[in-house]
């Protein structure tokens, strides 16, 4: 995958050229002609500045892609110096869109499609020309997203979005690797790829926190401050995302690969899966535990493979909307390696896509080592049950 630099940028729109993809703006989604094209989407959410770099190298590439604009946002377009900077991605011959954000918006259905109408107005008589694109600021909060359907393209509409690949590049971090199939010339035809500007301006820095911090905190304004301190580094932490870029990247670090099981795997693969329980003080399983069926359990358990060799194994259920694990464990040849921790990962990560209530798990209370691994993963002590000997420990999303 790209690392976060325009340089990459550049040879990423570089390949797509290669693999004979037109590269358009989002608005050409709704024409009926274009059946195969990369459709450029790049939201400004924290500085119209920072969009410059990528904006001007695109330009460079004579590519238009479409730049969403906030208008109640970390900067205004209103400002004169902000609204120099628009004045430039116009100038270059980008598209501009509205990126609404619906904390600003009424309750009433009516005064919201009022308040966009109002705002892309006013986008339009900053901008000079037509807003014939928007799209919602910050999906994540929950508010949901009433404009999807109306008159102007959205690039989540239905109508288009169910037909394309989408990538995005949030909190700086590749949820998939999507994106590399259209890096073949026989790749999928369509592709929304969303990136956001302020992400790619220096490939040195790699941890995203450390360039949330070091790189773009010292640009933003101070009025803007608190919300990118205490704010932000919040929602980059838990972005299902970031989650799953950074277990991407341990497990390709390792060698490792997790793959959900079902029933009939487990049954077919039953010679390499005893051997992890042999000799376990507090899961001496045998095949028979091994196949109990209890709800949900083979749609999240998963097993954990290094170099094609099964390292790992765990078998969970869903109880009240949690995944309840029964077992993690790892031959005790291969035991702290890291196996368990990856595959708990992969738990989490998994409880987070299908919006679980967190995980959740009993530990006996003569088996104290396990209490502190867990411990150590950010589960904690939910209660205490004295007739089983055992303690309960969960673990939610931060």
């Amino acid at each position: 995958m790209p690392l976060f630099s325009a340089g990459d940028y550049k040879s990423l729109l570089e390949c797509l050229q290669h693999n004979k993809y037109p590269i358009l703006p989002v608005s050409s989604l709704a024409d009926p002609l274009v059946k195969r094209g990369v459709f450029l989407r790049h939201d400004v959410d924290f500085s119209l500045e920072c969009a410059r770099p990528l904006a001007e190298l695109e330009a460079q590439m004579g590519l238009k892609g479409t730049y969403y604009i906030l208008l109640n946002g970390p900067y205004s377009p209103r400002q004169a110096e902000e609204r120099r900077h628009l004045e430039a991605l116009v100038e270059m011959g980008h598209e501009i869109g509205l990126h609404y954000d619906m904390r600003h918006y009424p309750d009433c259905p009516d005064k919201q499609v009022e308040t966009l109408e109002m705002e892309v107005g006013e986008l339009e008589s900053l901008t000079g020309d037509s807003v014939t694109t928007i799209s919602m600021h910050e999906p994540h909060r929950g508010h949901g997203d009433p404009f999807r359907e109306l008159r102007w393209v959205h690039p989540h509409n239905p109508q288009w979005f169910n037909h394309l690949t989408y990538v995005s590049d949030s909190c700086r971090a590749w949820r998939d690797e999507n994106l590399l199939q259209f890096c073949r010339p026989d790749g999928a035809e369509r592709l929304l790829l969303l990136t956001h500007p302020e992400l790619w301006l220096d490939g040195h820095v790699q941890d995203r926190l450390d360039y949330l911090n070091n790189i773009l905190i010292p640009r933003m304004p101070k009025e803007s401050l608190s919300y990118f301190q205490e704010e932000v580094p919040a929602i980059w932490r838990r972005h299902v995302g970031a989650a799953a870029h950074d277990l991407r990247t341990s497990m390709d670090q390792q060698n490792c690969r997790a793959i959900p099981i079902d029933r009939t795997w487990t049954q077919d693969h039953m010679g390499d899966i005893l051997p992890l329980f042999q000799d376990s003080r507090f899961l001496p399983w045998g095949e028979r535990e091994i196949l109990m069926d209890v709800p949900g359990k083979w749609e999240e358990s998963f097993a954990l493979f290094e170099e094609g060799e099964l390292k790992a194994i765990s078998f969970n259920s869903v109880r009240d909307e949690r995944t309840y694990i029964h077992a993690i464990i790892s031959h005790r040849d291969h035991r702290k390696r890291g196996y368990g921790s990856l595959l708990l990962r992969a738990l989490q990560l998994n409880a987070i896509q299908k919006g679980r209530n967190g995980i959740r798990l009993c530990v006996s209370d003569d088996n104290p080592s396990a209490k502190s691994w867990y411990e150590g993963h950010n589960f904690s002590l939910v209660q205490s049950d004295p007739e089983k000997s055992q303690v309960v420990l969960q673990w939610i999303q931060p």
